[in-house]
């Protein structure tokens, strides 16, 4: 069997379960996470998914603002152990606390925030006020 199946295969098993034990992303964007868990560039992953750059963009912009910049990390598969990739979790509203990356991560949430559940969205954005990082886009409607 080529690698190109055995990849596509590990591909689309990884989508399914991301999309079942992470509920609040739907199969394409489950599909786009794993792909960027194999290496693949935006590029790479709209030519394998039939979509475009911007769409996979949003794709990886609504996971990471629910789950954290990790989820889109590369990983490398140990052949005797195909399974060893990280399990993710919602991260809390202060996720951008001691991260350089922080001011980044909060941009991305409200960029995403009608795509994200509004009850974590609010939290954020008050936690994100009480921390004084400002400027807050406005709230929306």
């Amino acid at each position: 069997m080529s690698s190109s199946v055995d990849e596509d295969r590990h591909t689309t098993r990884r989508a399914s379960q991301l999309a079942r034990t992470l509920s609040e992303l739907r199969k394409p964007e489950a599909e786009a996470i794993a792909y960027s868990e194999r290496g693949y560039s935006r590029a790479g992953i709209a030519k394998e998914i039939d979509s475009t750059q911007s769409t996979v963009k949003a794709y990886h912009e609504k996971a990471i603002a629910l789950y954290g910049f990790e989820i889109c990390e590369t990983h490398v598969l140990d052949a005797d152990i195909p399974d060893n990739l990280p399990e993710y979790e919602r991260v809390e509203p202060t996720y951008y606390r001691d991260r350089p990356d922080g001011r980044e991560w909060l941009d991305i949430v409200f960029r995403m925030g009608g795509k994200l559940p509004a009850e974590f969205v609010a939290d954020v954005r008050k936690a994100a006020k009480s921390d004084d990082m400002y400027p807050l886009p406005p709230e929306s409607e």
